[in-house]
This record gives C-alpha cells, sequence and structure tokens, in this order.
C-alpha cells in the first residue's frame, strides 16, 4: 500500500483523476449533502491567481467545476490553459483543486517548463529543500504533524522499457503522524521537476474534523501478524511481466492473502475489516461444488458458425429467445500479461420487434470462451420494488446458470466472500463473485463475476480467463504451511495506522466517516511456496528498507543524472551496478526510447525489420518501435549484444532530437569544435556527430569525439536526460 503509492510516478495522472471524480446528479436529496458555504466560481479563481502569482493571469482561459462527494465535502476545480498563437495544439495548461469551503489549495499540476532551469538536474537534496519551502508556503498549519516518509522506496525496481520510462520528477511525500501513529489517508505529496528546478505538482488529503480513536492497541502487533499469517494459503500468483526476470513470465505458487480482500485488522477486537470498516465474515467457506479438473470450452477456434451457436445457446439458457447476430471483429489486449486476443461481438434482437436489442454477448473465437454479456435492463428491472436478492439465493440463480450456460466451468470455481458483507437495500442487482481453480489451486486474477437481479435473473456476466501456462509440482516439494505462516509471521511488513472508513452510498449515512486503529499489511506479503523467500510485489525477493543497498556514485561528477535513471527503474540492481560498465547495443536502444513520453505497442509491425532480432527475442519490441519512431532504418543485422559505441549512440540521439533533416544537407556543418579525428566517415555522420556534440549531448574531448570508445553508464546518463529535454520539447511545444 505504502511502496504503492510512491511507485505512482506519473503522479500527473493521479491529479486528472481526482479531478474527474463526479458531481451528484442534479436533484440530490438536500439531506444527501452536508451543509457547507460554498465559495463562488470568481472567488475560487481569484485565490489561485494569489496563490501562483507568477503566470500571467491575464491571458489565460478557465474552464471551471464544483464536484460535491457524498462525504459532504465540496472541491472547486479549475483548470487553466494558455494557447500559443499559430499553434492551437500546443497549449500550456495547469490543474488546481481547491476546497470550496475554506479555499485551501488541495492539489495542482502545473505543466514542466520546456526552457530554462538550472544546466543540469537538480539533485534529490535540492529538490526536497524545494519541496519543503512549498509545503510550508501552502500547508504552514499542517506541518507540525507531518512526518516526511524517509524510508519509502527512492528507486523503481529495475526493469525496462516500456515498462520503465525515464522519469524527471523527483516525488515526496509526508503523511500525517498523531500521537506516533500514522493517518495514511492523510497526506501531501509533492513533485519537483528536476530539469527546470520548479515545482511541478502538489496532491493532499486531509480529514481535519475526524474524531480518531486512543492510540492504544489492545491487540499486539505480535498478535496480529499471527491471526493475519492464519489466513494465509496456498494460490497461483502471476506477477506483471519483467523483461530482466524469466520467472515472472509464469504463474508461481506462493502462500498470500488474496482470498481475504481489504487487509485490515482492528486494533482492538481484532476482527478483519472491510474497505467501509464492516467487519468480514471470514469463517467457513460457503458450499460450492468441488471440481473435477481445468475448465475447458467444448471447441476452440470456432468458425463464424460455431460462434454464432454459442452465442445463441447462452441467451437460451438465460431464458431468451430471438434473433442473434453477429454485429463486430475487433482485437483487443490484455495489458497485465500483454497478450493481444481477437473478439466476436454479439446482439439478441427481440423476438416481437426486431428492431429492439435485448442483450449483447462477446467471446474470443480463438479459446472459445465468453468474454462477457449484458441483458437490456428494460427486460429485469423488477419494477425497482423490494429487498436486494439474499446471498444464497443469488449464488443458487448463479450456479443454476453456470451449469445451463457453461457445462463443467463451477467444477473449476471457488466461491469468494461477498465484499462489502453489507448491502443497501436500495441496490437491485447482487453480484456473485468466484476466482479460477487451476490443479485445485485458486488463481485470484482470473474469476469470473455473475449480477442476479431481485427476480433472480442474470442480468451481467464478466469472465477473466488467461492463456497463462501453470505449472504443476508434487506437493512433497511445496513448503509446509506452518512454514510459510511462521516466516510470514516473522518478516512481513505489518503497520499499526489509522485508518479513514469512506460511507456506504445510502441515506442513512451519507456524510459520516470514522476513523479506526487498525493493523495494515504494507507490503504484498507473498511467501514463495517453491523457496520458502518473502517476496515483495514485483515477484523479487522482500528486504526491509533498511538492509536495501543503495547505489555508490557520490564521486562521479553525473551524479544527478544517475539520480533520476535509478529513480525510473533504468538502472541494473545496486549489487549489480558499475559506472564504468560498457552497454550493449539493446540496452542502449530501449534506453534512448525511455525518453518518448509515449509508446503505443500496437502500431508496432508484426514483421520484423532486422535478420537477426526475429519476433520472440528479447529486442524484438525495442527494435520494431526504433524503425517505427525513425530512430534506426530498418534492414541487414542490428547486433543488439555488440557493445554500444560513441559513434552509434550519436546516430541514435541525433534521430531522436530531430537532427536527421539538417545532418543529410549537402555541406559540412561547422560548430565551434572541429572533430578531427571523425574526417574519414560520412558526410552525413560527421553532421550529426557535430550536431551531437553542439547540443551538449555527448561530449569531444580535446577536438576528438573517439567514435569507436564502449558506451558507460555513467556517459550515457546525461545524455538521456539532456535528450528528454528535447523531447518534451517537441511534443508539447
Amino acid at each position: 500500500m505504502r511502496q504503492t503509492k510512491l511507485l505512482l510516478v506519473l503522479l500527473l495522472a493521479v491529479l486528472w483523476l481526482t479531478a474527474g471524480l463526479a458531481a451528484p446528479p442534479a436533484g440530490a436529496a438536500p439531506g444527501e449533502q452536508k451543509n457547507v458555504d460554498i465559495m463562488s466560481e470568481e472567488q475560487a479563481i481569484q485565490i489561485v491567481r494569489e496563490k501562483f502569482p507568477g503566470w500571467d493571469w491575464s491571458t489565460a482561459q478557465f474552464n471551471t467545476y464544483l464536484d460535491q462527494q457524498i462525504s459532504g465535502r465540496a472541491y472547486w476545480n479549475i483548470d487553466a490553459s494558455w494557447q500559443k498563437a499559430g499553434r492551437p495544439w500546443a497549449s500550456q495548461h495547469c490543474h488546481f483543486r481547491l476546497d470550496a469551503a475554506s479555499g485551501q489549495v488541495v492539489s495542482f499540476y502545473l505543466q514542466p517548463a520546456s526552457t530554462g532551469g538550472p544546466a543540469g538536474p537538480v539533485s534529490r537534496q535540492q529538490a526536497l529543500a524545494l519541496a519543503e519551502k512549498e509545503l510550508k508556503r501552502l500547508l504552514p498549519d499542517r506541518i507540525s504533524q507531518l512526518q516526511l516518509q524517509e524510508k519509502e522506496a527512492v528507486y523503481l525496481p529495475p526493469g525496462r522499457w516500456p515498462e520503465r520510462q525515464l522519469n524527471t520528477s523527483y516525488l515526496f511525500r509526508w503523511v500525517r503522524v498523531v500521537d506516533g501513529v500514522p493517518l495514511e489517508t492523510d497526506y501531501v505529496n509533492i513533485s519537483i521537476d528536476a530539469l527546470s528546478g520548479r515545482v511541478q505538482s502538489m496532491d493532499s488529503d486531509w480529514h481535519s474534523d475526524l474524531k480518531l480513536p486512543a492510540p492504544v492497541p489492545r491487540l499486539s502487533e505480535r498478535d496480529a501478524r499471527e491471526k493475519m499469517a492464519a489466513k494465509l494459503e496456498l494460490a497461483y500468483f502471476m506477477f506483471y511481466p519483467a523483461a530482466t526476470d524469466e520467472k515472472n513470465t509464469v504463474p508461481r505458487l506462493v502462500y498470500n492473502l488474496t482470498g481475504l480482500g481489504p487487509q485490515f485488522l482492528d486494533a482492538g477486537s481484532g476482527a478483519f475489516l472491510g474497505w467501509q470498516g464492516q467487519e468480514l465474515s471470514l469463517g467457513e467457506k460457503e458450499e460450492w461444488p468441488a471440481g473435477s479438473g481445468e475448465y475447458r470450452p467444448p471447441a476452440r477456434n470456432l468458425t463464424p458458425a460455431q460462434g454464432l451457436e454459442l452465442a445463441q445457446q447462452i441467451f437460451a439458457a438465460l431464458g431468451y429467445q430471438g434473433k442473434v447476430q453477429r454485429t463486430g471483429v475487433s482485437k483487443e489486449r490484455d495489458y497485465d500479461w500483454q497478450q493481444d486476443y481477437p473478439v466476436w461481438e454479439y446482439v439478441l434482437y427481440d423476438e416481437q420487434n426486431v428492431s429492439e436489442q435485448r442483450g449483447d454477448l462477446r467471446l474470443r473465437p480463438d479459446t472459445g470462451r465468453v468474454i462477457n454479456l449484458y441483458i437490456n435492463p428494460g427486460d429485469t428491472a423488477g419494477k425497482g420494488d423490494g429487498a436486494a436478492l439474499d446471498r444464497t439465493a443469488a449464488v443458487t440463480a448463479v450456479r443454476q446458470f453456470l451449469d445451463r450456460a457453461f457445462p463443467g466451468l463451477s467444477g473449476s470455481l471457488v466461491l469468494l466472500p461477498e465484499y462489502p458483507a453489507f448491502i443497501p437495500p436500495d441496490v437491485p442487482e447482487r453480484e456473485v463473485r468466484l476466482a479460477r481453480l487451476v490443479n485445485g489451486i485458486p488463481f485470484y486474477q482470473d474469476f469470473v463475476e455473475v449480477a442476479v437481479n431481485r427476480q433472480g435473473q442474470v442480468v451481467r456476466f464478466y469472465m477473466r480467463w488467461s492463456e497463462l501456462d501453470f505449472p504443476s509440482v508434487p506437493a512433497e516439494k511445496l513448503l509446509a504451511p506452518e512454514k510459510a505462516r511462521q516466516l510470514w509471521q516473522d518478516t512481513a511488513d505489518v503497520q499499526l495506522q489509522y485508518q479513514v472508513f469512506e460511507p456506504f452510498p445510502g441515506k442513512e449515512t451519507a456524510g459520516e466517516q470514522k476513523a479506526g486503529l487498525i493493523y495494515a499489511l504494507q507490503r504484498s506479503g507473498l511467501v514463495d511456496a517453491l523457496t520458502g523467500e518473502l517476496l515483495d510485489f514485483d515477484g523479487r525477493p522482500f528486504r526491509k528498507q533498511e538492509e536495501a543497498s543503495s547505489y555508490d556514485w557520490q564521486n562521479s561528477p553525473q551524479a544527478a543524472y544517475l539520480e533520476l535513471l535509478a529513480q525510473s527503474g533504468l538502472l541494473p540492481a545496486p549489487e549489480q551496478f558499475k559506472l564504468d560498465e560498457p552497454l550493449t547495443r539493446q540496452q542502449g536502444l530501449e534506453l534512448v526510447l525511455a525518453c518518448y513520453p509515449y509508446y503505443y505497442p500496437e502500431k508496432t509491425s508484426a514483421g520484423a525489420y532486422f535478420k537477426d532480432v526475429p519476433a520472440g527475442h528479447p529486442a524484438f519490441k525495442a527494435a520494431q518501435q526504433a524503425v517505427e519512431q525513425g530512430i534506426l532504418e530498418k534492414g541487414g543485422l542490428l547486433r543488439p549484444d555488440a557493445p554500444l559505441d560513441r559513434q552509434k549512440l550519436a546516430l541514435w540521439l541525433a534521430a531522436a532530437a530531430g537532427y536527421q533533416e539538417v545532418a543529410e544537407l549537402p555541406v559540412q556543418i561547422l560548430t565551434g569544435q572541429a572533430l578531427g579525428d571523425v574526417q574519414e566517415l560520412p558526410l552525413k555522420i560527421r553532421n550529426c556527430l557535430a550536431l551531437v556534440v553542439a547540443s551538449g549531448l555527448l561530449p569531444a574531448d580535446e577536438g576528438k569525439f573517439y567514435p569507436d570508445r564502449a558506451v558507460t553508464w555513467e556517459e550515457i546518463a546525461p545524455a538521456l536526460v539532456k535528450l528528454l529535454r528535447i523531447v518534451r520539447v517537441k511534443a508539447y511545444w
């Protein structure tokens, strides 16, 4: 939880998501909102002008909206933009979010400056000083209760492009601490743009009127760990693909708490709690038929006729007759596992009125699996009367539907507890969620979700069923459950903290918030069922923060540049990193691509551009994208494992920076520094080298370029950060 928050390095996305919360529907009952005095739009804009005086507000265009939340809070969201003369697509923009009652700035995002700033990036320590100054300026009354999270992971785990991009913003996080106990839902995040040396964004939340319980837990941390460890169970777990770790390409057997849901333990009663603070019932599992093996659809690689027949069977299992017609063919991507798959779409039309759609269904013809279906509410609305279907009746309806529509599927599923346990009486549907069973072991990342209305009719169905290879391991090779529980109990990252529980969206509880004193699992807490290692969220061995090794580059003149690569996850692990280690061509190419702000894998050609980099090669994705971006010319050999020399890097940097057209001019480009050791090279290459040196991307040494010298981490780091500054100008301006 805590580490996951810090790893959100693109804080802009967080701010826009926060700003995008919808306001309550028009005509909402006044009793559903707390009575608060809301300032006018003009007053909110004036506060922004006063708090941020360095902007030319006279030419700004404002777009505002009021966000009133069910908790009783209200916020003004203000977007300001400045159009560029003759370039309407290249507008500069800022976003601000203010408490509509107090006028307090809650969050903001300022578009990074494309020019100006220091000659080199500011260091992390310099950035921290800037962040602290901004914190004191905007939130002086909160400083005494805030604590900088210095033990947070500074760096992303090492990875590779495209999962890793060069990020030049330093993010600092402060958490509210009351009587020595952290309240992690009250926080301030501030990011500093290292290139311009300016504050880029701030995001915060604060519950000033919240009543906190006494910070004295009746349950000890040891007892809390023991209660959590008792809930560990054997499961398959798929870590997100990491190009640097082959083990992460298939599901692994682990002991974990995935089936537990929210991992909160009341520090007083010892009960497990849900997101709304309700006590969860985690006793005996509900009855569900035992499985006989992995479910497989009757047919794969469906023909159009077979696909139509399957769609008709599913609708018939729901009791619907009518014309079924295929209406679309598309291709979708599972971004979790980086898999592409085809999709066929079908519509059920009413028997009496052929123009009326009664439902739609989507399936994968390659696997024969239905992805989802939806029934028109007009057929299943239930007149809006009566209470929601009780849990037992809903589960029975789901099982009957699955047995009719997907014979054998029920036996490959395990019924999950209902979260939240309390269902507001005005909810018209009840959802039942079931996890996939493989070799009799749950795989919670694949699941089936079925919604049943008040009349017991299925109205929605969704199936996530990944095409993965699951290892089968003899029981005698698995770590004993009691050993896994003891290991978890001894080493898992559990913290005593306050937790704010949001209200249920019902009239009786609207606007009410409460806080609890809880024990929370801070990191994933997975135990490898084969090795006995405690694993972190990315699949690598868990290490306590004080045990983690750090990079050693204090004596390097490029330390500030290397710091940015490290926090972006673009360097090898500290214990494997060497400043003077030569890079391969594949490494260098991926690093250059990491300076591009966007990556669209669906645009990459399926045919290989280089003879020695076929589909499936570790460098295939980078090679294809580099050609699409104009960095490489296709054809011949790439030699991805060969050492990267300065000449090759200079050509890539020149292409990425947009210098190629100038370099192709039939004249020699003269700069302030003649390069005496490249005169035998072709004119275009000499021009590229001259432009790269003149722009500061790569240095020359006393009139020599040394084109054949191998490129090291210490040399490429400043080149990449400087390239990003150029690319940012091209992208935004």
